[in-house]
Parts: C-alpha cells; sequence; structure tokens
C-alpha cells in the first residue's frame, strides 16, 4: 500500500501510529517461518473400486499436525463418489492447532461422460 493511500485511509489518526504500523507489519517477513521445514507422509490402497487413503502433515518446529482422510468409490467409469476429512492439531501453541479453521470436511460426486 502506498502512502498516499495509507494517508485517505488514516483521516484523524496520528502520523506516527500510521507509520508504526507500516514498519511493524515489515517486521513480520523477517521472522522464522516454523511451517517451511515439513514432514509428510501418505498411506493408500488403490482397489478395484473402493480407494481409501490417509495422508498425515508434521511440523517439527512447532508440533503441528494435520490428518486427511479420503476415500473414492467408482460405481462405473462414469461415475464416481468422493469424501474427505481433514484436522488440524498439535502442541497449544502450533500454528495448525491455532488455525480458524480446525477441521473440514468435503464430498462429491464426479460424473464423466456422456449424457446421450
Amino acid at each position: 500500500m502506498n502512502t498516499a493511500l495509507w494517508q485517505k485511509l488514516a483521516v484523524g489518526v496520528p502520523a506516527g501510529t500510521v507509520y508504526g504500523g507500516i514498519g511493524a507489519s515489515n517486521q513480520v517477513y523477517k521472522q522464522q517461518n516454523l511451517l517451511k521445514d515439513t514432514l509428510f507422509m501418505r498411506l493408500s490402497f488403490d482397489g478395484t473400486s473402493f480407494d481409501p487413503a490417509i495422508a498425515v502433515l508434521c511440523t517439527p518446529a512447532d508440533g503441528g499436525v494435520v490428518l486427511t482422510t479420503d476415500a473414492d468409490y467408482a460405481w462405473s467409469d462414469q461415475l464416481k463418489l468422493f469424501a474427505s476429512a481433514r484436522v488440524m492439531g498439535g502442541r497449544q501453541y502450533s500454528a495448525y492447532r491455532q488455525s480458524a479453521i480446525r477441521w473440514q470436511a468435503w464430498v462429491g460426486l464426479v460424473f464423466s461422460g456422456s449424457v446421450l
């Protein structure tokens, strides 16, 4: 954001406060990224019509964990159902545990082919 835009948005706010906020926001990029080093493991089974899987993502620096399970079921070559769930957790102060989204789930139906 440029200075002119900050001046328009910060009407009535002392300049020292505005520039102090800009300076503080730039400091975040100098901090260590705790999610940079990760460990990812995935285990899956490739069956004929049912394909389950489980994946774990760990961030050793802060002790965060993301666990994802999913399953696909193919009724035919053209019709497939999939479902998945994800849970975020880990140590009390890990980035993933403090995430605003603690869990997710989704379901989908895929049809591929001609209707006629």
